[in-house]
């Protein structure tokens, strides 16, 4: 496939305005001087993703904007996804929800059933977000407890109230 062929078909896919983008790139010409000059260092340069406008910034946000117009198409009116309490992709979801007009529920994993309200977890609920929290599982090492019960059960409580979920992977990450 022709480079041309691919951005066409790129193209294609239906997308929904959430990120201000092309964001820029800077160059870190200390860090490159610190890391030995031109003659040890190549050029580096840093990806402001933090300048996407949405919900504080963040690379999930090109993520979001497939995934919501994914949802669109579907003719979803809530969008549920999963993370631990202090996600940027929950945050981010939650904020995208919120600019699409569109009902959000996060499940969130936790040690605790009630979490302190701050960072993320205070900005999902700025956004509106239904939070719902599962117990963090036991081994310290995996960051996800139990969460497809709970997403499972909140796709059929939505959809006996006559609305239609789209669920998000946890990190937005989907074929």
């Amino acid at each position: 496939m022709t480079p041309a062929a691919i951005r066409a078909a790129f193209a294609s896919i239906p997308r929904f305005a959430l990120a201000t983008l092309p964001t820029p790139l800077h160059e870190l010409p200390r860090l490159r001087q610190a890391l030995g000059g031109p003659a040890s260092a190549p050029r580096i340069f840093i990806k402001r993703d933090d300048l996407t406008g949405l919900a504080l910034g963040g690379n999930k946000a090109r993520k979001l904007e497939f995934l919501v117009a994914d949802a669109a198409t579907q003719r979803a009116t809530a969008l549920i996804t999963t993370g631990a309490t202090q996600s940027n992709h929950a945050r981010m979801t939650a904020a995208a929800a919120r600019v699409a007009g569109l009902e959000c529920h996060l499940v969130l994993t936790s040690a605790s059933s009630n979490p302190p309200l701050q960072g993320n977890l205070l900005l999902d609920r700025v956004f509106g977000a239904t939070v719902h929290h599962v117990p963090a599982p036991d081994d310290p090492r995996l960051a996800l407890g139990k969460d497809e019960v709970k997403v499972r059960e909140l796709e059929t409580m939505l959809r006996g109230s006559g609305k239609t979920p789209y669920v998000i992977a946890v990190g937005g990450s989907s074929g």
